[in-house]
């Protein structure tokens, strides 16, 4: 599966955990992530964290 994320900034950490929980992202998915991750968010260093984690998890 090929997943795009767009444009981090106004979200948090927890709500992107639910959504990849939701998801269910495996280490074969192709993950591509594009805009914002820090701008105006509230949590900009758990969306870090956690954009850090995943391609670490995809990467192996």
């Amino acid at each position: 599966m090929t997943l795009l994320f767009l444009d981090y900034k106004l979200c948090c950490a927890i709500a992107l955990d639910l959504l990849l929980e939701a998801i269910g992202l495996q280490p074969e998915d192709t993950l591509i992530t594009l805009g914002d991750y820090i701008d105006r968010g509230n949590d900009s260093k758990g969306i870090l964290d956690r954009v850090i984690a995943l391609h670490l998890f995809i990467a192996g």
